[in-house]
């Protein structure tokens, strides 16, 4: 039976490992979907460019994500609204929309077989107490010229008090639309190279084990920055991980996202229902099958696990909105994107859109209201209560050296994660290891 991502089942093209130096333009660390778009439109502007991956491309997030296309992205244009105004609600939703046609746009360009199809997206609720919820998102999302309507009956198999419906939307197989990227980079005549983590990164500067890139941009499309003292990333993003397993027998038409805490996402590929949920903060739940109540769910439907079973973590930032454009104001030549909150599908091509714009001079439109330099005013909340867990699991760190393996980042304490096989950390939810401790 298969185990693991269904998205990985495609096989990649394999690169090298970096050996020796070299000199570039701009040097992308991180091979995902955010990292190789952001390659095939510098290489395609003409800009010489490098690709660093840790391992082999769409490890990450890319080959684990649910992969929905969508401005659609939870409550969010209500949310911004109250945040910081009408004005950037529009903005999120214009540059998202923008990104579906982008990504239609490119895999035209590179004549990928990836999947795109349109889809309605749905937000919808079981609860009777939410469902005003959902008519003020309506409200909002209506006054910014998005045509969403309410429904009041959905396709799916459960007790649905109602949902909101987006038009228009995009799902694809991620993995294939990876390597479309891939293969238009390297005829575009950028350089990819895998098993090359990099230890070590300046401004200017990215070393591997085995080689070093110097570059007049380096761009960290990492999920989370390598460089993450310098503008306090450590307490302005939090990880979250969601699971998702593959089940069959039970068909749904279009995409639905819960808005409940417990609230289960859905859409199909191919015949094959994809369920996730089972939302937790990485390193934290250690003990807890979080598979088992998806599997009990889809048989509560009649449907039967297919075996595909996986997880994927998220960045959150404390507002919603992504970080992408120049690290700090000490590394000018750093620029990074981040914080994408679970919808990384549209938010890595609007990243990879204005980190293009940044290196090549061009003004973009969203690089303020995106910018890492943002201020935090209406957010610093929900960072006081990132700040007040980080403290509390680097004493619990402190306290249980040498018994317990501890993060060599910031020194944390890990967690041993079974269903994963792997230890994690609490604090910014880097993994390590597999089914051993740290030494």
């Amino acid at each position: 039976m298969p185990s693991g991502s269904l998205w990985l089942e495609e096989p990649l093209s394999q690169y090298p490992p970096l050996e020796g130096r070299i000199k570039t333009e701009v040097c992308v660390v991180g091979g995902g979907i955010t990292g190789l778009t952001t390659a095939y439109l510098l290489s395609k502007a003409g800009v010489k460019t490098v690709v660093l991956e840790a391992g082999s491309l769409g490890q990450g997030a890319s080959g684990h994500t649910i992969a929905k296309v969508t401005f659609q992205h939870g409550l969010i244009y209500h949310r911004l609204c109250v945040l910081w105004g009408r004005e950037a609600a529009l903005a999120y939703a214009q540059v998202n929309s923008e990104a579906i046609e982008q990504i239609e746009r490119v895999i035209t360009e590179l004549g990928a077989d990836c999947g795109f199809v349109r889809q309605p997206a749905f937000l919808y609720t079981t609860l009777e107490a939410n469902v005003e919820k959902l008519e003020k998102e309506a409200v909002i999302a209506q006054s910014i010229g998005i045509p969403a309507k309410m429904l009041h009956q959905s396709n799916l198999p459960l007790p649905i008090k109602g949902s909101l419906c987006f038009e228009d939307q995009a799902m694809l197989h991620p993995v294939r639309y990876l390597k479309a990227l891939a293969n238009g980079i390297i005829r575009q005549g950028g350089q990819i190279y895998c098993d090359s983590r990099v230890k070590r990164v300046e401004n200017r500067q990215a070393e591997t084990a085995r080689g070093r890139v110097e570059a007049d941009y380096i761009v960290l499309a990492t999920h989370y920055p390598l460089v993450h003292f310098r503008g306090g990333y450590y307490v302005r993003l939090s990880q979250s991980c969601s699971n998702i397993i593959a089940a069959e027998g039970v068909k749904i038409k279009g995409m639905h996202t819960g808005i409940e805490p417990d609230g289960l996402s859905f859409r199909m590929q191919g015949d094959t229902l994809l369920i996730s949920g089972e939302n937790y903060r990485t390193g934290t739940e250690p003990k807890k099958n979080h598979y088992l109540p998806l599997e009990d769910f889809a048989r509560s439907i009649y449907a039967r696990p297919a075996g595909w079973r996986w997880a994927v973590q998220d960045y959150l930032s404390p507002d919603g909105l992504p970080y992408s454009g120049r690290h700090s104001t000490s590394l000018p030549n750093l620029l990074l994107a981040t914080g994408f909150s679970k919808w990384g599908m549209t938010q890595s091509m609007a990243a990879a859109r204005l980190l293009t714009d940044q290196i090549l001079g061009y003004p973009n439109e969203y690089a303020e209201i995106f910018s890492p330099a943002r201020r935090v005013g209406p957010s610093v909340g929900q960072m006081v209560t990132n700040s007040a867990g980080l403290v509390r699991h680097l004493i619990g760190g402190y306290l249980t050296r040498p018994l317990a393996p501890v993060c060599p980042h910031m020194g944390c304490k890990l967690q041993y994660n079974r269903e994963e096989n792997r230890w994690e950390c609490p604090c910014h939810g880097f993994h390590y290891g597999k089914a051993r401790p740290l030494s």
